[in-house]
């Protein structure tokens, strides 16, 4: 069991939390007064439209949160990126890792500046709300799909260290399959021409190979049971 931390509990920061508390991991949410109140009393509810349930996750607002962490979820508005960084920079281990969930090509980027670490970006293609204080819920048809894409990124993250690519492709397939599901042909080539938002910029389907070819030769292991295709 591994410990997270979201920075920012808002709807995509709770999201991703209750789905890997779900999972059994240790999860602390940091967030604003009424979500935090919510969540300490009542736990974080997550509603789908398969199931719902009650998640009990630590809460707080403050950013000495991250503390202890093997990996912090950084889920803050774009404006709020330096400044939120600035905050949880003097708590963060030697080893936590940080993954960027954010709307915005060069907010990693901007976060590393501020850490003076390596940023993991990631996109994210969720739909999700909060319908009340500590209350998230989520409209796709598949939320254990989601859910599973970024504790890849997670698993891989923790114990694989710093190979930046492999969370990036796991959600960057799921990303070109959406696109598939949702608009046909024409959305599948658009985001398989997007450029990821890391610096590499490489698109989807290069990271895609790439873990492919270093899968084969074995210097990617897979773990939880968490597959990277």
């Amino acid at each position: 069991m591994s410990k997270i931390a979201v920075m920012g509990a808002g709807a995509v920061g709770c999201y991703y939390g209750a789905m890997l508390a779900r999972a059994g991991h240790r999860v602390t949410m940091i967030g604003r007064p009424a979500h935090v109140e919510a969540m300490r009393t009542n736990g974080l509810v997550l509603e789908t439209s398969s199931f719902s349930e009650v998640l009990r996750v630590e809460a707080t607002t403050e950013a000495d949160g991250v503390e202890g962490a093997d990996l912090v979820l950084f889920c803050v508005k774009s404006d709020d990126t330096l400044q939120a960084g600035k905050e949880i920079a003097p708590y963060l281990g030697p080893e936590t890792a940080v993954i960027s969930l954010q709307n915005g090509v060069d907010n990693a980027a901007r976060l590393e500046t501020v850490l003076g670490r390596p940023v993991t970006s990631a996109a994210v293609y969720v739909a999700v709300e909060m319908a009340g204080a500590g209350h998230v819920k989520h409209h796709e048809r598949d939320p254990a799909r989601a859910g599973a894409d970024v504790a890849g990124t997670v698993h891989q993250r923790l114990n694989v260290g710093r190979e930046r690519r492999v969370g990036l492709a796991r959600i960057g397939e799921h990303a070109e399959n959406r696109a598939e599901t949702n608009y046909g042909r024409a959305g599948r080539e658009h985001a398989a021409r997007q450029k990821v938002a890391s610096r590499d910029g490489w698109t989807m389907v290069e990271l895609r190979q790439l873990v492919r070819q270093r899968l084969s030769s074995g210097r990617f292991s897979v773990s939880h049971g968490v597959g990277l295709m």
